[in-house]
């Protein structure tokens, strides 16, 4: 139990991570008008390298916890935080791929 619970925790902490990187593009205009300083803009831009090799490593952790999750038939505590972890790293996934498209999407609502 403690090995897919592991994997499991580690793959929804780095999916929400994802996010948060991938978040880099529309984030710190929502941020800007929210009337948030310059300062913790930069701060988020900083943080937009780290949106790909932080998918991977999710991607991997979550598909190695629903591999043993499934083969020791795993209580729903952690197929919680392997489908959160899934929802989060797949939603960084589509911000990365389709940057554009969300910071035109982001333009038009400010």
């Amino acid at each position: 139990m403690k090995a897919e619970y592991g994997l499991a925790r580690l793959g929804g902490i780095l999916g929400g991570g994802a996010f948060i990187t991938a978040a880099c593009c529309f984030l710190p205009l929502m941020l800007m008008a929210a009337g948030a300083g310059t300062g913790l803009v930069a701060l988020v831009g900083k943080a937009s390298v780290l949106a790909v090799p932080l998918i991977g490593l999710s991607a991997l952790f979550l598909i190695a916890g629903w591999w043993v999750a499934m083969r020791r038939q795993s209580p729903a505590r952690v197929r919680i935080w392997l489908g959160a972890g899934t929802v989060m790293t797949g939603l960084a996934a589509l911000i990365v791929l389709n940057e554009t498209a969300v910071i035109d999407f982001v333009l038009e609502r400010i």
